[in-house]
């Protein structure tokens, strides 16, 4: 039986699970994970409280204490047996099972983890409250100075106000009894309705994390494509740029080509018309008044002279080589053909959404002429059925005609027949009176003689 002294136990599951959640926060494989950092800071949060119950060699330093082992030593010893040494992480499973095998720091729970995983989920709601840690007394194992608590005014009481309560006919009971129960209360609607919601919580933001990631594969995914078709949009107008570039380098130096030549002949011109006019005394340094840099003599000058007669059929078959080459005077290249496919690709865009919206107003016109046209199959169904009736009737018309007409053929028969054989009786009786009249006749002469 369950010791009445201590509160209901709530499920050290439920509890360990907050104290993961609020203490862990690295994901690894889409599972929630606790690194080891996180794991130290929760036993520096509730070293006080927290005891191993396997592991009694490791000591929890502290705060004012000098022979204690560091948080992180201790901290270390607990993570390398319930933690994952391969991930340096820790499970939301290992650290149920690190919940379960502790120990309370109050004696009155003993051995059972729920006590003490109680004791560190109230810890952890009332660090949320308050903003700090709790003093240290408040963990100490010390009562509290108040020991009833008054059921109808709800305050706590003394013992010997709790005696004075009592005697007016209020409800007292013992502080422990008063939190046992609500605890208890509590504890049933945090197993019927916490635990599943936040399981169902744990599912949906188990389900947005996945598709979270999913997103971003598929994100990386259309990046890649997209940088692809980039590279390779890049890379054939570089191609087109290069055979342009070629093309205009070649033309370009046919062109310099052709320049130097004739800079060439021009200079070598121009030295004859120098030499000349140096003989001839209108030499631009003399003309300017630079006396002094005409030669000493004009024999040089002379020699000069002679000798640009002499190359001056030369110059001559060169002038007329230079002016009968062909000369490309048009740049064949031109700037505005080199390839534009994201211009192409957006005015492709451009009119395919014209050509949706010319589908979309070609979709409901088809659809007003199909409803048209049902209406009009129904007005021909009727038409047709209409007729129908006609053509039946006319039927029945004329099978109604064709036996009038055979049965009015037949009385004309009949009426031939009898008429024949009237008149075959008529000419009967017209013979026999006129023998009648003849035998009258007779008797009468007969009479008439006697």
């Amino acid at each position: 039986a369950a010791d009445p002294s201590l509160p209901p136990q709530i499920p050290p599951q439920f509890m360990a699970g907050q104290l993961f959640e609020r203490y862990s926060r690295d994901e690894v494989g889409g599972e929630r994970r606790m690194s080891v950092q996180d794991f130290e800071r929760f036993v520096e949060d509730n070293r006080e409280v927290l005891r191993p119950g396997a592991a009694k060699s490791v000591s929890f330093g502290q705060r004012g204490g000098s022979s204690a082992l560091p948080i992180a030593f201790s901290a270390g010893q607990l993570f390398e047996r319930f933690g994952d040494k391969e991930s340096l992480s820790m499970k939301k499973a290992d650290f149920e099972k690190l919940i379960m095998e502790t120990k309370p720091v109050a004696s009155a729970g003993g051995d059972n983890p729920a006590f003490n995983a109680a004791n560190l989920y109230a810890k952890y709601k009332l660090d949320q409250n308050s903003g700090g840690g709790l003093a240290q007394d408040n963990w100490s194992g010390a009562g509290p100075s108040y020991t009833h608590y008054n059921e109808t005014t709800g305050v706590p009481l003394t013992e010997k106000a709790a005696a004075a309560h009592v005697a007016t006919g209020q409800s007292v009971t013992t502080l422990e009894d008063a939190y046992g129960k609500r605890l208890g209360r509590l504890s049933s609607l945090a197993a019927q309705n916490l635990a599943p919601r936040r399981e169902q919580l744990s599912q949906l933001r188990h389900l947005i994390l996945q598709r979270s990631d999913e997103v971003k594969e598929v994100s990386s995914a259309i990046q890649k494509e997209t940088m692809a078709d980039l590279d390779g949009i890049i890379e054939r107008l570089k191609a087109a740029e290069s055979l342009k570039q070629a093309a205009l380098q070649q033309q370009l130096n046919e062109c310099t080509a052709e320049l130097e030549a004739v800079d060439r002949l021009v200079d070598k011109i121009t030295a004859g018309s120098e030499a000349a006019a140096s003989a001839s005394g209108l030499s631009n340094y003399k003309r300017w008044g630079f006396e002094g840099e005409r030669g000493s003599s004009g024999k040089e000058t002379t020699i000069g002279m002679i000798g640009f007669i002499q190359i001056y059929p030369e110059l001559t078959s060169a002038i007329e080589r230079v002016v009968s080459r062909h000369l490309h005077a048009k740049v064949e290249e031109v700037s505005d053909d080199l390839p534009r496919e994201m211009a192409e690709r957006n005015e492709v865009v451009r009119k395919v959404d014209k050509y949706e919206q010319a589908l979309a107003v070609k979709d409901q016109m088809l659809w007003a002429m199909l409803k048209d046209k049902e209406s009009w199959d129904e007005k021909m169904d009727s038409e047709k059925d209409m007729n129908k009736e006609y053509a039946q009737e006319m039927s029945e018309w004329l099978t109604l005609t064709n036996d009038m007409s055979e049965e009015i053929n037949r009385l004309r028969d009949e009426r031939d027949k009898d008429r024949e054989a009237l008149e075959a009786e008529n000419e009967k009786l017209r013979k026999e009176l006129e023998t009648l009249r003849g035998r009258y006749s007779i008797m009468g002469s007969m009479s008439g003689g006697a």
